[in-house]
């Protein structure tokens, strides 16, 4: 929340933000890791744009990983990703043609070795060219 939100009515319709802001301050108590903040209608308006804000750029995220994993090993351990191969799965079929299997499923089982406890691949592309996680 950066700042205040000013909300104001349209002409005519002053009484309906009055029952609006009435209704908001009703509701409990918003609760943060600083405390509660009393509900009003400016925080459930920040709160709402928060929300739909965070939701957009968690969507665009996820097809940012999701693009990733074309052509890179990807983990992921809860909310936290990692890329693991700088060189694409794309580029070591033109270079090595003949082993790429061969390079991408060992490069796969070594990297299954060194997870950590919740830590999983999560491409869902490598089954394709007879990789196997």
């Amino acid at each position: 929340m950066w700042g205040n939100t000013n909300i104001c009515s349209l002409p005519g319709q002053e009484d309906k933000l009055k029952e609006a802001e009435k209704y908001a301050k009703s509701l409990p108590a918003h609760k943060t890791q600083y405390g509660d903040i009393s509900s009003d209608l400016e925080l459930i308006v920040d709160c709402a744009v928060d929300d739909y804000v965070n939701d957009l750029e968690e969507k665009k995220y996820q097809k940012y990983i999701e693009k990733t994993c074309l052509n890179h090993l990807v983990t992921s351990e809860g909310r936290t990703w990692s890329i693991i191969n700088k060189m694409s799965f794309e580029d070591v079929f033109k270079k090595y043609p003949a082993q790429y299997q061969q390079l991408i499923q060992k490069f796969v089982d070594d990297i299954k070795t060194k997870l950590r406890p919740n830590e999983v691949i999560i491409n869902k592309n490598l089954e394709k060219y007879g990789v196997k996680i």
